[in-house]
């Protein structure tokens, strides 16, 4: 029993981490992650109720396997594109998902 414990923290810390917004920022920003990280492949990304998180450089977010969460009342802004792997899903409960750039139609891409 204590090795199947063990093997399903360790499998747990390589898989990735949650990381949920501590209050509204900027992506780049240490200071809007739980963690004090910026999230990172293979996160579950948290937006919190009533948090504005902002992508303020266009194409940053370029990652690999990543699920977001925005909760209800809270926000992804973004100006640029964002394109993920085809692992990685995109789920709103509630929130909001903002693009504020021009009027190219290819903003989120996830593969391909």
């Amino acid at each position: 029993m204590r090795i199947l414990f063990y093997l399903l923290l360790l499998v747990s810390t390589i898989v990735g981490a949650k990381e949920y917004s501590i209050d509204s920022g900027n992506w780049e920003s240490t200071t809007t992650w739980s963690k004090g990280l910026q999230p990172t492949t293979e996160d579950t990304i948290i937006i919190k109720q009533n948090h504005s998180v902002t992508i303020s450089e266009p194409n940053t977010l370029h990652t690999t396997d990543v699920v977001i969460i925005i909760e209800k009342d809270a926000s992804l802004v973004f100006s640029g594109k964002i394109s993920l792997t085809e692992d990685s899903k995109i789920i709103s409960n509630g929130g909001n998902l903002i693009s504020l750039g021009g009027g190219n139609s290819d903003k989120i891409k996830i593969g391909g």
